[in-house]
């Protein structure tokens, strides 16, 4: 064995697209705050903790672990900035 769990290997790929759709959903809705909000971006979490090993980004923000980290230190300039990446990467992963 690889030492994995077995709720690691063993994966339901139709359950697996729903809950990407529906974390894509959750971000689009979200991302619609960030344009309106003033110093306080709103965080892309949205209590999908998951990382995807093949692509190292969050299943349910999108966002690596790095930018997970340094989301608190982060100014609301670099917030925005990050949220733009992360539509960018939903855009890409919905097509």
């Amino acid at each position: 064995m690889t030492q994995r769990s077995v709720v690691d290997l063993a994966v339901d790929i139709q359950s697996n697209n729903l809950s990407r759709q529906e974390a894509i959903q959750s971000l689009t809705a979200r991302a619609n705050a960030v344009s309106i909000a003033g110093e306080d971006i709103p965080t892309p979490c949205i209590s999908v903790c998951r990382v995807n090993a093949d692509n190292g980004l969050c299943e349910g923000c999108f966002r690596t672990l790095g930018e997970i980290s340094a989301w608190g230190r982060s100014t609301a300039a670099n917030k925005r900035e990050l949220w733009k990446t992360i539509m960018h990467r939903v855009k890409l992963l919905a097509d």
